[in-house]
């Protein structure tokens, strides 16, 4: 059986419904707000399926962190998350996907905000060596708010397959998609992106943007942003960008005495650096920089 470790803070143990089992089922009841992190480590060792569910009631708040590490077998993953957030609800919810590179897993995703609920989701793909994640974000009351933010950090054969839809379907909603990839070797990644305004849903705001620096000839990014707009009055724009290491940069930095790894790592860090302010809890900031550490030196 595969470990699975979930750390509920001792004050709030009465106040949060889990069941561990073929999956989590996480559900914090209405005005509750925990303030401190919830941390879910989820260790694979076998082939499975999973589905977790999380749900914040009304007035509520929860910071959830998960963990997804693994022995170094060669191995499938295939994981459904559903997230339903009440009512001035608010999640945080931090993923680092750190699997072995002989996994292969997949993950779909997808998440409901009721009336003037917020959602940060945050992941960090840096392990797996095929992965494919299809998210839907669902804006279905009004003053709901939604970042979707990705980091991809892919090196040697890695492979990641990203899909992120955000649909606003009330007034007065806002969303942002935010990818990042830094690839290695012959790593690559494709990634579609929707955002989608339907008909009602006016005065929605919405932001979609996937940036990747190429450290390699030999990396691969592709990308498909697309807007659906059905209203009129909304604001909604996206932008995309794909390149490799801007080599004047790296020459000024090397004057300075860096050498050419060092220069292009803090070209990287500084690439990722809008990202990393959005990680409001230095626990993952902390996770997130030592991960990317390994992963720059394999």
């Amino acid at each position: 059986m595969e470990n699975v470790i979930l750390n509920i803070p001792e004050d709030f143990k009465d106040k949060v419904k889990s069941k561990l089992g073929n999956g989590l089922i996480l559900e914090v009841m209405d005005n509750i707000k925990i303030n401190v992190p919830l941390n879910y480590l989820f260790d694979l060792n076998r082939n499975c399926e999973y589905k977790n569910i999380i749900k914040v009631g009304n007035n509520s708040k929860l910071i959830f962190i998960e963990e997804n590490i693994s022995e170094d077998l060669e191995l499938n993953y295939n994981c459904n998350i559903e997230i339903i957030l009440g009512e001035n609800s608010e999640l945080h919810y931090f993923n680092l996907n750190n699997f072995s590179s002989r996994i292969k897993s997949e993950f779909l995703s997808k998440a409901i905000l009721g009336k003037d609920a917020k959602l940060k989701w945050f992941s960090g793909h840096l392990g797996t060596g095929n992965m494919k994640s299809k998210r839907e974000i669902i804006l279905n009351g009004e003053g709901a708010d939604a970042k979707n933010i990705e980091i991809v950090f892919g090196s040697k054969e890695q492979s990641f397959d990203l899909s992120s839809n955000l649909i606003h379907k009330v007034p007065n909603t806002k969303g942002n998609i935010l990818v990042k990839n830094v690839l290695k070797d012959s790593a690559k990644t494709d990634f579609i992106g929707l955002i989608r305004i339907e008909k009602n849903a006016q005065k929605s705001d919405s932001l979609l943007q996937e940036h990747s620096i190429l450290l390699s000839k030999n990396a691969r990014s592709n990308t498909i942003p697309s807007l659906e707009i059905e209203a009129n009055d909304v604001r909604c724009t996206h932008s995309a960008s794909s390149g490799q290491v801007d080599e004047e940069q790296v020459f000024y930095l090397m004057s300075k005495g860096l050498s050419k790894e060092e220069a292009q790592k803090m070209i990287v860090m500084g690439f990722l650096n809008p990202v990393m302010e959005n990680l409001d809890v230095e626990e993952v900031k902390d996770k997130i920089v030592k991960l990317i550490e390994n992963k720059w030196n394999n």
